[in-house]
């Protein structure tokens, strides 16, 4: 078990909330009443303050209450992390006891609305010279590096979305998380590695939503990969010492890969979407491994589900779907119908053709892929020598991904022929968050904030995936009545 000594890491001069001693049972006027009754006294004055036909600032009223608000809230949970302490004199964590100590600290927490201290006395180990301490609050309530789990989380979650200088700006805007601009920096990292640790456990636990699975006839799995920008270190110059750079860099772009699980219903309407995401180091095995994990849960549950395959003619991407459905009955294996007609209208292009007939039968009637494939070969017999390079293009990706391009087949059985979830989801996860301007990643850093963001945008998963993590880092404490 990690143990916690002092939680005096929190931005020096932030409001901090402080309480008496939780064994002095004597404390007439708590901090929580107090909150109560400040904001009693400030919704009076304000509604009094009101009674005439002027305007009224909204925006400065809903402030105000707002800090009150928090105010509670902070108190609220100060007292919930007092009553965490046990009065009794030794105490039992994970099977090994521990005697409580004369000394008492103050325990410094950080909450949703600014850090809160809590006296608490240190139980040491039993038995052991210079044993080691235990914070028991820490402990019970699944603490780490001194932030409650909804803290923490909610730092996650805002970083995750948005780079940490905004976040900071933002959450300072609406009233919460009121802690540094490095405090954003860091604890985000902090917690995609806890997450990154404990997937695996964690995952198995999770289940997809109720109402998805009773919906579902199909699930399509894609895949695809995009470049990152990655901070790769690099050996110091003369030139680099003369500006000062002590830790120089280069940016090299590498491959990042994500996938999708996406369950459709009768209709071809999205009902639920699971993403994955990993850095370039391992991502491949690791993509394929937690996708498979939740393709088979999900058929483990719905067993006739339709499954679909999907992703560009890549024969890594082709690769990583095998392995994906290995072992399963797939209705239909497609490449991105997007990218076959990106190579027959940059054909026609080539040609001066209109081909937009042939396009609109690939997907409308059975034979409509045999008509192109003919059309293709055509042109490239008649023109010979002198056939463009885009015809000749068109006619190997046909010859090449002819088992994969049976659209009309799959619209026939109700599951999607084009790759936009994925193509979404590389917007969505990648490029808008990990493709900024200057934007550079270490590889730990982008990982870590990559699972989160992946987390963030499947679905509901976030709220339970936290709970599952935060479970596990909770600790069992027993003490004699």
């Amino acid at each position: 078990m990690e143990e916690v000594l002092e939680q005096n890491h929190h931005d020096v001069g932030r409001p901090v909330l402080k309480l008496a001693d939780p064994d002095l049972d004597v404390n007439p006027v708590s901090c929580l009443e107090r909150a109560l009754a400040a904001l009693r006294d400030d919704v009076v004055v304000m509604s009094g303050s009101h009674a005439t036909p002027h305007p009224v600032d909204l925006l400065d009223v809903e402030t105000r209450i707002g800090v009150r608000v928090g105010e509670i809230a902070r108190a609220a949970t100060q007292h919930v992390l007092a009553s965490l302490m046990p009065r009794a004199g030794t105490i039992t964590v994970d099977g090994i006891a521990y005697q409580r100590l004369n000394q008492v600290t103050v325990g410094r927490y950080g909450t949703m609305f600014g850090e809160v201290e809590v006296a608490r006395p240190l139980f040491r180990e039993v038995g052991v010279r210079n044993g080691r301490t235990v914070d028991v609050i820490a402990a019970r309530g699944g603490i780490r590096d001194g932030f409650t789990p909804r803290a923490e989380t909610g730092i996650a979650l805002a970083v995750q979305a948005m780079p940490a200088r905004e976040a900071h700006g933002v959450c300072a805007a609406l009233g919460v998380l009121p802690y540094s601009r490095s405090t954003f920096q860091r604890v985000p990292e902090r917690v995609g590695e806890r997450w990154h640790a404990v997937a695996d456990e964690v995952r198995p636990t999770l289940s997809w939503s109720e109402d998805a699975l009773e919906r579902a006839v199909a699930i399509a799995v894609e895949v695809d990969r995009v470049a990152t920008p990655m901070a790769e270190p690099r050996e110091l110059t003369p030139t680099d010492t003369a500006r000062g750079v002590r830790r120089p860099v280069n940016v090299a772009w590498r491959m990042s890969f994500y996938g999708d699980l996406v369950l459709l219903d009768a209709d071809g309407a999205v009902v639920d979407t699971l993403r994955h995401a990993q850095v370039a180091d391992g991502g491949h095995g690791a993509v394929v491994a937690s996708m498979r994990a939740e393709l088979d849960a999900a058929v483990k549950r719905v067993p006739q589900l339709r499954i679909a395959t999907l992703a560009n003619g890549a024969q890594e991407m082709q690769g990583m779907l095998e392995e994906i459905t290995e072992g399963r009955e797939v209705t239909a294996r497609l490449v991105d119908l997007w990218h076959l007609l990106r190579y027959v209208r940059e054909a026609g292009n080539a040609l001066g053709v209109d081909v937009e007939h042939l396009v609109s039968g690939i997907f409308t009637y059975r034979h409509g892929i045999d008509d192109l494939e003919a059309w293709v070969e055509e042109q490239v017999r008649d023109l010979r020598d002198k056939a463009p390079r885009a015809l000749l293009d068109a006619h190997r990706y046909l010859e090449n991904k002819r088992h994969l391009i049976d659209y009309y087949s799959a619209r026939e059985t109700g599951v999607p022929i084009g790759s936009g979830h994925v193509e979404a989801t590389c917007k969505t996860i990648v490029s808008v968050r990990f493709k900024r301007a200057g934007a550079r990643w270490s590889r730990d850093g982008a990982q870590h904030l990559l699972a989160l963001r992946a987390l963030a945008q499947s679905g509901d998963r976030w709220r339970p995936t936290m709970t599952g993590m935060y479970e596990r880092e909770a600790h069992d404490v027993s003490w004699a009545a």
